[in-house]
């Protein structure tokens, strides 16, 4: 019963996420690049993660919070079976005007045999290693097919410290059939590539199960997930629906992310059980 209401509820917020936030950012045609062999643009851009990966320990802070939200979504949005939709967010130390001027790398190991199997992170539409484009698209590669390919646009606005990279299922091997029960271990960073100066941070150990958010936010004004604030409003009232089991064993609370231009960006909640 509360998985059940747990997917109502998450598609009920699947369909609205669509017609107001992803519906003008969905890519008119699919972005896919084949990595191998990798050579000019695309071997820098390797050598770049590499040593993203290698030297994140090293430096300052710059990685913040991080979320993630499941959205079911009906065969034939991202291909002709059910399905789901993943929203992993950060929220950074600084703000930055663009979104290529920072990388945002998940680390997903869909396996459980401790070997990563695919990258989530924003970078431009060409993937050459450059900014060749400007179009910031929210990237998952397979480590081991060599192909990467984009949906999405990163979420990002202007001058903000808010990242959401949205991506299918099926981009990582899986789909509704996988819902409560595929868990993967995942691992953030952040690296401050744009300007070369080494600076990066990360947030390690994390799980991740395809609807296994525990917390939930429901707000006075009736809606749930999401919602609009106008100007000058007044105080909103809301209750944080717990589900009860505890499916993403590293789940702590909830990640609040406000924009555009909000003078706080982000909070968060910590729910104590």
């Amino acid at each position: 019963m509360v998985q059940d209401l747990r997917e109502e509820l998450l598609r009920a917020l699947a369909t609205r996420l669509a017609e107001e936030v992803l519906g003008r950012r969905v890519l008119d045609d699919l972005a896919v690049v084949d990595l191998q062999p990798a050579e000019g643009g695309a071997a820098r851009w390797q050598e770049a993660q590499q040593r993203a990966t290698l030297d994140w320990l090293e430096v300052s802070r710059q990685d913040d919070w991080v979320g993630v939200q499941t959205y079911p979504v009906p065969a034939g949005f991202c291909s002709d079976e059910p399905s789901f939709l993943m929203g992993l967010a950060a929220n950074t130390w600084d703000r930055y005007t663009h979104a290529n001027n920072i990388l945002i790398q998940f680390e997903l190991d869909t396996t459980g045999d401790g070997e990563v199997d695919y990258l989530v992170y924003n970078f431009d539409a060409s993937l050459s290693g450059q900014l060749s484009d400007g179009r910031s698209l929210a990237w998952v590669e397979d480590l081991n097919a060599g192909t990467a390919d984009a949906f999405f646009f990163t979420q990002h606005e202007t001058n903000s410290g808010n990242f959401v990279l949205y991506f299918c299922g099926e981009q990582i091997g899986l789909n509704a059939e996988d819902f409560f029960t595929a868990s993967m271990n995942v691992d953030a960073y952040a690296v401050d590539w744009y300007y070369n100066s080494g600076s990066a941070d990360g947030i390690t150990g994390m799980n991740v199960v395809p609807l296994g958010e525990r917390y939930f936010t429901v707000f006075a004004n009736g809606d749930a997930g999401f919602t609009t604030l106008p100007p000058r409003s007044t105080r909103l009232g809301f209750s944080i629906l717990d589900f009860g089991d505890q499916l993403n064993e590293t789940e702590t609370g909830l990640l609040w992310l406000y924009g555009p231009g909000a003078p706080v960006e982000a909070r968060t909640w910590v729910v104590q059980p």
